[in-house]
């Protein structure tokens, strides 16, 4: 792995400016996913292995949410060597989209002629508008492709019948006040301006860093396994762990409501 590092990235290895096991999540990346890791540890912002490893593979989509035959892909990929499942990502997301959306053509072809109806959602999606098919009926069939890459495929459905007394009517759509594109280019204008600011305010970058890290913490096997002793005793290593949490959440916390 490490045989994949950018020659700054060795410098700083050698150097010790890097640990190890810094170095070893930096390896994943492409060229410019390392030299965007090299400028956290630099600074200190999240450069911890496991958040470097976060930050380099991102949203990128795992190989086992492919629909799509492997060999059509071109791009480059990210493997996470010491990861213990679906350890592999497609690095080029643009062309994952594209194949899997060329993928999901070909499946509404082949539905279109078994079914009585399919239809493509992209994003979130909710059966309550459907019936289930009764037996003997094929019903009809909606293709889901959530944001994170993932297919879904629901068979069976059925459209509720309309009549008189479920017909609601509907008002005519606002018009908006912005168009699409004045609202991409507004938010856009945002973002960039968020950034500029953690830039000149590095603690609230960090502390917004904690925050990210404490949102998706999941509490050790070991944790677990104390909470549900039969005779409620609980280890004093434990009551230490639980009072320095909630000690460090309090002072967060507080330090965001003086700020």
């Amino acid at each position: 792995m490490l045989l994949d590092l950018i020659e700054e990235a060795q410098e700083q290895l050698r150097a010790g400016d890097m640990t190890l096991a810094q170095a070893e999540a930096v390896s994943i990346g492409s060229a410019e996913d390392q030299k965007s890791a090299l400028n956290w540890i630099g600074k200190g912002w999240n450069d911890s292995p496991d958040d470097i490893r976060e930050e380099i593979i991102g949203r990128s989509p795992s190989v086992d949410l492919a629909i799509f035959d492997r060999e059509l892909y071109k791009g480059a990929y990210i493997s996470d060597l010491l990861a213990e499942d679906d350890s592999t990502f497609f690095a080029d997301e643009e062309q994952f989209e594209q194949l899997q959306r060329e993928a999901i053509e070909k499946l509404i072809e082949q539905y279109e002629q078994t079914h009585d109806f399919v239809e493509f959602v992209e994003g979130y999606f909710s059966s309550y508008q459907y019936n289930e098919v009764e037996e003997g009926e094929t019903g009809g069939v909606v293709i889901v492709l959530r944001t994170s890459g993932e297919v879904e495929i629901h068979e069976g459905l059925k459209k509720p019948e309309i009549d008189d007394s479920n017909v609601i009517a509907l008002k005519p759509k606002q018009k908006a006040t912005y168009s699409n594109p004045l609202l991409c280019y507004m938010a856009m204008h945002k973002s960039v301006a968020v950034q500029a600011s953690l830039l000149e305010n590095p603690r609230i970058a960090k502390e917004l860093a904690v925050a990210n890290r404490l949102y998706r913490f999941r509490n050790h096997d070991a944790l677990s396994y104390f909470e549900h002793e039969e005779n409620g005793a609980i280890p004093s290593a434990i009551e230490a762990i639980n009072t320095k949490a909630m000690y460090v959440v309090r002072v967060f916390w507080t330090q965001r409501v003086k700020i």
